[in-house]
C-alpha cells in the first residue's frame, strides 16, 4: 500500500497591487541622505524586488533596486549640486503593471550672490536704444532661489553716468525668482556703470564645509 503526501496552496488573486511610496517632499540640496520607505498593503509577505528610475542631474543612490521583505522595503537618496522646482522619482514594483511616480521639490541653498545677465554689452548712442537685465538670487552652488519671491532690488545709476543711462524703475521686487530691469541709453556716447543691491544682506549667508 503506497501512502501519497499531498500539500494545498492559497493563491490570492489581486487587481493591483497596492504599493506606498514615502519620500519627504521637499529636499535639500548637495549631499544630503533622504531615506524612503515602500509598502505593500494588499500582500502579506511581498518578498519581490523594486526598482528606481530618476534623473541623476539631481540624485544618486548605491543602488538602483531595493528588495522587499514581509512587504517592505527601504532605501537611500543623496541629492547632488542641483536644484529644481520638480523632479520625477519613478518606482517600479515587481508584478505592479504601473510605476509609483513621485515629484519632489529639490530646494536651492540660502542666497549668496545676486547674478546679473545683460542681453548686449554694447549698443548705439541712441534714445531708442535699450538694454534688458535680468537679476537673480543664486545660492553658492549657482542655482537660482526659487524659494525666494519676497526680496527687493534695487539699481543706481551714479550721477556721473546719468546722462547716457537711464533706469525704467529703479526699485523691483522679485517675480518668480527674477527681477528685469531695463535700461535706456540717450544720444551721448561712453562708457556707463550701474549696481544692483538687494534689500536682505547676503553676508551672514555662508555655508560652512567639513
Amino acid at each position: 500500500e503506497v501512502n501519497w503526501l499531498s500539500t494545498t496552496q492559497n493563491i490570492k488573486v489581486v487587481d493591483e497591487i497596492q504599493a506606498i511610496f514615502s519620500l519627504d517632499n521637499a529636499l535639500q540640496v548637495w549631499d544630503k541622505n533622504y531615506n524612503y520607505k515602500l509598502n505593500i498593503k494588499n500582500i502579506d509577505n511581498f518578498n519581490w524586488k523594486a526598482y528606481l528610475s530618476y534623473d541623476d542631474a539631481y540624485l544618486s543612490s548605491n543602488t538602483w533596486w531595493i528588495q522587499f521583505v514581509n512587504s517592505q522595503a527601504s532605501g537611500t537618496l543623496k541629492t547632488t549640486k542641483k536644484a529644481t522646482e520638480k523632479t520625477t522619482i519613478k518606482v517600479y514594483v515587481d508584478g505592479k503593471k504601473s510605476p509609483i511616480l513621485v515629484t519632489p521639490q529639490i530646494l536651492p541653498d540660502k542666497p549668496m550672490k545676486i547674478q546679473i545677465t545683460q542681453n548686449v554689452n554694447t549698443i548705439e548712442a541712441s534714445t531708442s536704444s535699450k538694454v534688458s537685465l535680468i537679476a537673480a538670487l543664486q545660492d553658492i552652488y549657482w542655482n537660482t532661489v526659487f524659494t525666494d519671491n519676497d526680496t527687493v532690488f534695487t539699481l543706481d545709476i551714479p550721477e556721473k553716468y546719468s546722462e547716457i543711462i537711464s533706469v525704467n524703475s529703479k526699485t523691483r521686487r522679485l517675480n518668480k525668482w527674477v527681477i528685469d530691469f531695463e535700461l535706456t541709453e540717450t544720444d551721448i556716447p561712453g562708457r556707463a556703470y550701474y549696481t544692483i543691491n538687494s534689500n536682505k544682506s547676503l553676508s551672514d549667508n555662508k555655508v560652512v564645509f567639513t
